[in-house]
């Protein structure tokens, strides 16, 4: 997508995307080469990111026209997240592979926090670290869960033993 001014981008774009979000998007735009486009309603899907190692043309990210705002901005992320990996990994990662997960967590923690996202960018190592902590977080929700299934278990056989022992004249 060509270089824009601030003004004419939003002029542009502004109804697909909510309000809150264009600083972080017009960044986006403006530190990243890539052609962008809307689409009519696709049935199939609701954006895609498409490039060529052949033809050495520009990355492309298109997003359906019918989308809310907000659901727009989703997408928008979802495939900015391809975009970065295809960027850093050509086609060495999987689609939706760890190197995606990454991204995209990074690209919603980065909107999340509100925090300017040069201020993201600088603090690269921050940011994993958040990655990090997610993941820990979720690990922790799957042993914690694990550990109350376990305990529910137990509980149910020591029931059932005291429904044996009363069961016995």
């Amino acid at each position: 997508m060509p270089k824009f001014l601030k003004e004419e981008f939003i002029a542009k774009t502004g109804k697909y995307f909510p309000p809150e979000t264009i600083d972080f998007v017009y960044f986006q735009f403006e530190t990243h080469l890539f052609n962008f486009r809307i689409t009519r309603p696709r049935v199939t899907k609701k954006g895609d990111f498409r490039y060529s190692l052949i033809r050495k043309s520009l990355p492309s990210i298109s997003i359906n026209s019918n989308l809310c705002s907000y659901e727009f901005f989703l997408v928008f992320l979802h495939e900015l997240a391809h975009y970065k990996v295809f960027t850093k990994f050509e086609n060495q990662a999987k689609s939706h592979g760890k190197e995606w997960k990454n991204e995209y967590i990074l690209a919603n923690i980065s909107v999340i926090l509100k925090a300017p996202v040069r201020l993201i960018m600088i603090w690269k190592p921050f940011s994993i670290l958040i990655v990090l902590l997610f993941r820990i977080w979720s690990l922790l929700k799957i042993l914690i869960r694990e550990i109350v299934l376990s305990v529910k278990m137990k509980c149910l056989s020591w029931i059932h033993l005291c429904e044996q022992e009363l069961a016995v004249p």
